[in-house]
């Protein structure tokens, strides 16, 4: 048989993956991993922030709609970032638009 040569590029996802496992080697911050949400079985993502030390989730209803905040100690509102890109709406931004089972990866700082 003929030699076959195949060629590719590692997917988008082995990238993440490879970049999130050197920032937690390097960083302070606090890693938690699609097992870590699956494991606290939310629904929406803002809850799984319950879990994290130093953060407190606050709901408050507008119009019916549940507008959740995030805070830190001393009333710090987090900056999130959803694939690099800054989420001016913030928490409530982040539960319309994400859902926890399809999180590969999320860093706090």
């Amino acid at each position: 048989l003929e030699q076959v040569v195949v060629l590719g590029r590692a997917s988008p996802t082995v990238a993440f993956l490879a970049d999130f496992a050197r920032r937690k080697r390097a960083s302070i911050g606090r890693f938690y991993t699609q097992q870590d949400l699956r494991a606290q079985n939310v629904v929406l993502l803002t809850q799984f922030f319950n879990t994290v030390p130093g953060a407190q989730v606050a709901a408050s209803d507008h119009n019916l709609l549940p507008n959740p905040t995030i805070t830190f100690r001393g009333g710090c509102v987090p900056m999130l970032v959803l694939d690099g890109m800054p989420m001016p709406g913030g928490a409530a931004e982040l539960d319309w638009l994400v859902r926890p089972q399809d999180v590969l990866g999320m860093e706090v700082y």
